[in-house]
């Protein structure tokens, strides 16, 4: 039992070390008909979004977005992002409150 508890939070922590954060601008870039959605960080550095959200990412073309997600492959050259598949994200100042309202895998808005 006390391996199996072990394993389990090694392999927890694996899953989690390939996950990141990013903040940044979201832009359509590439040119017809290889066009795709990224996330610019403020310094310039791309990712290329993916994953069950990027309809809702799509609608929110020249926002500033917090997305959290599992990078899929590494960059290979600055006109070849990142693949990141997002699994949480969320946008500032979007609710009465002007508190950050968190989109998870579910895709339904928490409290």
């Amino acid at each position: 039992m006390r391996l199996l508890i072990i394993g389990l939070v090694v392999i927890q922590a694996l899953l989690a070390s390939d996950q990141i954060e990013v903040e940044g601008k979201l832009s359509v870039k590439g040119h017809d008909p290889f066009t795709f959605l990224a996330v610019t960080e403020q310094g310039g550095k791309s990712y290329k979004i993916v994953g069950r959200h990027y309809k809702t990412l799509y609608g929110h073309q020249g926002e500033v977005v917090w997305v959290k997600g599992k990078l899929i492959k590494p960059e290979k050259s600055p006109a070849i992002p990142a693949v990141l598949e997002v699994v949480t994200f969320k946008f500032p100042g979007v609710t009465h409150s002007n508190e950050l309202k968190l989109f998870p895998a579910s895709g339904k808005l928490s409290d």
